[in-house]
């Protein structure tokens, strides 16, 4: 899943520049047609460049945007990984889980401040729409 990741994130970065390069040509184009001024060219030259910047402009965007799309599912999945990790084994799940930091210490729940000890807890009620971990 991993190199799935790469190779995706690679193929956006590899559309975002052949965007960039064909906007960057599209400009070109246009200005040299601008600069040269010669009639019956100029009209087939502007045709070109103004293709060339919408090309480029279409596929920097898509590539730009997939590539976000990818680090921005990156980072919820780590975020959500890592708060995971921080809930205790017993509590995942539980209607009474608080879970907030206060000085640095973390209160588990309003009937067990500090967690259970053990896998179960005798207090253990499932929060709608969730399950046991």
């Amino acid at each position: 899943m991993i190199r799935t990741r790469k190779v995706k994130k690679l193929k956006y970065c590899a559309i975002t520049a052949l965007g960039a390069i064909l906007l960057t040509l599209g400009v070109t184009v246009g200005a040299r047609a601008a600069i040269t001024g010669v009639r019956v060219k100029n009209w087939q030259s502007w045709g070109a460049s103004i293709t060339l910047i919408l090309i480029g402009s279409r596929l920097k965007g898509l590539g730009l945007k997939n590539l976000f799309k990818i680090l921005t599912d990156e980072e919820i999945e780590y975020i959500l990984q890592r708060r995971l990790q921080e809930i205790p084994k017993p509590c995942r799940g539980c209607q009474n889980f608080h879970g907030g930091i206060y000085g640095g210490v973390i209160l588990v729940c309003g009937i067990h401040a500090h967690g259970v000890k053990g896998d179960n807890c005798a207090d253990y009620k499932t929060s709608k729409g969730a399950r046991k971990i």
